[in-house]
């Protein structure tokens, strides 16, 4: 045994001698010595496991800290959902109400740079779980992970109150009317809501995790209050999770990614480099195997 975890070590840590480009040798090796420590002792748990992932353009980047937390802990079977420029919840836009995948005419699901504006419009959390669920009825994951929060709004039309939803969640052990429906899942709020609802009733067995957003370069223009929101959003996000008893862990502050490195980090101030995905990646591996149940 001590053999194997020796070489599940030195596997899972050697990508960090060509990964770490551009960060600081303090901070390389400090991230290195986080992931080597808890993983060499907890890889094993993982095995047999299945992973599903949901989330935006930094989820579905090749070489993400999805494909790098599934190649590090071994598990047997993954399913990637995510969808570049997407969000939590249904929107209401000038093209029209997001669909429900299996819609009548459902235009589909699209990115930024989709031709379709209500493909564009469909492009969130509920449709890609949706899908998920429609398409893959007999995968059966062990661990769901939700990252999400980046490109939405503040506030968005038909966004139920976080006091509605609180309520619903309180009356729906004695009222099945209470429970969400999709007519509910408009905005972080009601989207996150129905995604946590859904996913609990459909995988009671299964570890959700919901990740905060990651930081962005407020230096560019562009960027300037993503911060800010962000920190905003997360707010939401926290008390939902404390709602439904998923799991938050705090990407924004913790993952080393911060002002000191954006510049390092970042391909273009908003999504991770090389670099930047296997600090992002240590993070969320260290919390999955120091935090596992």
């Amino acid at each position: 045994m001590a053999a194997f975890l020796l070489a599940v070590t030195a596997a899972v840590c050697s990508p960090w001698e060509m990964m770490a480009d551009g960060l600081t040798a303090a901070t390389a090796a400090s991230q290195k010595a986080a992931i080597c420590e808890k993983t060499s002792s907890g890889t094993e748990a993982f095995s047999g496991k299945k992973l599903a992932v949901f989330g935006n353009s930094i989820t579905a980047a090749r070489n993400s800290w999805a494909f790098r937390v599934r190649d590090s802990l071994g598990f047997s079977a993954f399913y990637n959902g995510s969808v570049g420029s997407s969000v939590w919840g249904r929107r209401v836009r000038p093209e029209g109400v997001a669909q429900n995948y299996g819609d009548p005419g459902f235009a589909g699901i699209g990115n930024s740079s989709h031709p379709s504006a209500q493909a564009r419009n469909n492009n969130c959390a509920v449709v890609h779980i949706q899908k998920f669920l429609a398409e893959k009825p007999d995968f059966v994951p062990d661990i769901i992970i939700l990252s999400y929060g980046t490109n939405d709004r503040l506030t968005e039309e038909r966004e139920p109150a976080m006091k509605e939803i609180l309520r619903r969640k309180r009356c729906s052990g004695r009222h099945s009317d209470a429970k969400l429906s999709t007519d509910d899942a408009f905005g972080l709020t009601g989207g996150m809501a129905w995604c946590l609802q859904t996913l609990m009733e459909r995988f009671p067995e299964a570890r959700i995790i919901v990740l905060s957003p990651i930081q962005a370069n407020t230096g560019l223009d562009k960027y300037r209050d993503k911060n800010s929101d962000n920190l905003l959003k997360m707010r939401t996000m926290k008390k939902l999770c404390r709602i439904y008893g998923a799991e938050f862990v705090d990407c924004y502050h913790n993952c080393g990614i911060d002002a000191s490195n954006v510049d390092k980090v970042l391909l273009d101030g908003l999504h991770p480099n090389a670099a930047g995905q296997s600090l992002h990646a240590s993070y969320i591996i260290s919390r999955l195997v120091g935090t596992r149940r």
